[in-house]
């Protein structure tokens, strides 16, 4: 989902959200849908005319134009979306600001940008990567949105710490070989991350592993965030605790050496994280 689309679900069917955020997931580089209703109704084991009946009572996608934030357009079916009528050089725009000239200064930045992922995809650019770049942009393509990739990468942290650093300076690497874009305000600030579905397509065929598991899990690491305790009843209480859970089995295995490493937020919150002992590519030193 792109920042100037929003889904909207009923507050009582957020049941379905799964199902109707890939319905309505599209590509924001060449503008199609990630997903087949054929493919989702077989995911979910129910019919093409299931989901589409879920669909129309429960949700429905608006777009809103870049330069002046007015809304668009609301669509309770896909097949009625047509791109060529929203999207003018890679910019979600109302009619009154096409026809009075209101074009973002980014446009032809944009165009440039997506023009790279291009190229990188066809120089299937990912191989030069190494273990731990690779594995942030797998996880990077699994994320649809700004929020996902903050929660999915930094797991809630701030920005100023080592382990910080380190995703920032991979996420550079990454922007700079073209396989991503942050793309930025002119002070800076992030306004999203993008890949490509292509790019999820050709890593997927590369390395099918990485795209076994729906959730974020590392296959070779576990990393958790200790929560602060705000109020102590008695000294015997830790600083940190909380609560977690696993959408898989993790087994540590005998014999093997691992190594762990902690990063005090801000917040008081810890990140934890242990995997096994390796003399590179390793965030823990």
């Amino acid at each position: 989902m792109t920042q100037t689309a929003k889904l909207n679900i009923k507050p009582e069917e957020t049941k379905y959200r799964e199902l109707c955020e890939k319905y309505w997931d599209f590509d924001s580089l060449d503008y199609n849908f990630k997903h087949t209703v054929k493919s989702i109704a077989e995911e979910y084991n129910i019919s093409t005319r299931s989901v589409s009946e879920i669909i129309s009572c429960t949700c429905s996608i608006t777009f809103f134009c870049e330069i002046c934030g007015c809304e668009i357009k609301s669509y309770t079916k896909r097949s009625t979306i047509i791109f060529e009528n929203l999207y003018f050089k890679n910019q979600c725009i109302c009619n009154k600001c096409k026809l009075t000239g209101k074009l973002n200064r980014t446009t032809t930045n944009r165009d440039e940008m997506f023009s790279r992922l291009e190229i990188a995809i066809k120089n299937q650019d990912w191989k030069k990567l190494n273990k731990k770049e690779l594995e942030l942009l797998v996880i990077l393509t699994k994320c649809k949105t700004k929020q996902e990739v903050m929660r999915q990468v930094f797991q809630g942290m701030k920005f100023d710490n080592d382990y910080s650093k380190t995703i920032w300076n991979r996420l550079n690497l990454l922007d700079e070989m073209g396989l991503i874009w942050v793309e930025r305000t002119e002070d800076k600030k992030i306004i999203d991350f993008h890949t490509s579905g292509k790019l999820k397509e050709e890593l997927e065929k590369e390395y099918p592993k990485f795209y076994l598991e729906d959730d974020f899990v590392d296959f070779e690491k576990f990393q958790i965030m200790l929560q602060k305790i705000p109020l102590k009843i008695n000294q015997n209480q830790p600083d940190n605790s909380g609560f977690f859970n696993v959408k898989r089995e993790i087994t540590f295995k005998p014999n093997v050496d691992y190594c762990y490493g902690a990063w005090l937020n801000d917040d008081g919150t810890i990140f934890l994280k242990i995997e096994p002992a390796q003399k590179q590519d390793s965030d823990i030193d």
